[in-house]
């Protein structure tokens, strides 16, 4: 991987040989290159390997350099640390633009509100800007916005002006369409917009804006892809409401059923003890009684027991 800078004249040679030791070449294993070519002073940093760790050590050099020789003087002429960095981003950037109009589109469709969804079937054909114009921008609120800074009123502060902006409802389609959540997207659509101008038009990128942006398009594409599946599953949770009562109701009916013949078995069972219990009461006159009330079971008890304790006796004499 390599930085190649072009120099006015030859007097960067003084200043890179006395910053040799503060940009640690040796320790990095960087090769350091000056030319002369068609009269032009041409000098690069080179090391190999072509990843991010690469990347980053380079930048460092890229940095000191810039910050130690003329910028009026200084041209970059290769840069294959910002070309990795733009590689890296595009497909992140790529699946952000196909990740939000596919949020847009079922959305709209599930809102059922015709303007919307016309103005989401242009999407594709819009330019960026005009992304964020469409979807996040209120020509109402901004409207009453120009009028309250623009006002021929007393001088404001800065806390009174942002105190009257926000008096002021505003109303986007993105607030339409997601009732003021997924906030994340358009708060930094602007910094995910400034990042693609980057990368489309093959700017130079530094780490610190390498690293900024990645991690936008990765918090962005993390949160469309929880969007799509929670627009999908709402779907299905229309219907899901009425599947769980459903269930419940089969869930109570199955436990009414089960309940009702835990009863019969066990009045059936209590029956059958009850008869077994009348028999050793009454014995051989159980057959004759069809009207016993719970005296007549006492009583009966009660002279089994006299029997019981009159045997007891007599086979105590006995013995």
């Amino acid at each position: 991987m390599k930085i190649e800078f072009l120099y006015k004249d030859d007097t960067y040679k003084t200043i890179i040989e006395n910053l040799k030791e503060s940009l640690g070449l040796e320790e990095k294993e960087i090769v350091y290159t000056p030319v002369v070519q068609a009269g032009l002073n041409i000098f690069s940093f080179q090391k190999n390997g072509e990843n991010e760790e690469t990347a980053k050590v380079l930048d460092e050099i890229k940095k000191i350099v810039l910050e130690s020789l003329s910028l009026d003087n200084l041209f970059i002429i290769t840069d294959e640390i910002s070309s990795y960095f733009c590689q890296r981003l595009y497909p992140q950037l790529a699946s952000f633009e196909r990740g939000l109009r596919k949020v847009l589109y079922i959305a709209s469709l599930k809102s059922n509100d015709e303007n919307i969804i016309n103005l989401c079937k242009k999407i594709e054909e819009l330019e960026f800007a005009k992304i964020y114009q469409m979807l996040f921008s209120d020509t109402d609120y901004i409207t009453e916005a120009k009028k309250i800074v623009n006002s021929n009123s007393p001088s404001y502060s800065k806390h009174d002006i942002l105190k009257q902006l926000a008096n002021i409802s505003e109303s986007t389609v993105w607030d339409k369409l997601f009732k003021g959540e997924y906030s994340y997207i358009p708060e930094n659509f602007l910094d995910i917009k400034a990042g693609r101008n980057k990368v489309m038009h093959s700017r130079n990128i530094s780490y610190a804006e390498f690293s900024i942006i990645k991690n936008t398009l990765s918090k962005s594409n993390k949160l469309l892809r929880d969007m799509e599946s929670d627009l999908l599953e709402k779907e299905n949770n229309k219907y899901q409401g009425a599947v769980d009562i459903i269930i419940s109701a089969l869930s109570q009916l199955g436990k009414a059923m089960h309940d009702m013949a835990v009863n019969r078995i066990t009045t059936t069972v209590l029956e059958q003890l009850g008869e077994l219990a009348y028999e050793g009461i009454f014995g051989d006159k159980a057959s004759e009684k069809t009207d016993v009330s719970f005296d007549d079971i006492v009583i009966e008890i009660d002279d089994k027991d006299d029997n019981a304790d009159e045997e007891g006796k007599e086979l105590c004499l006995t013995n």
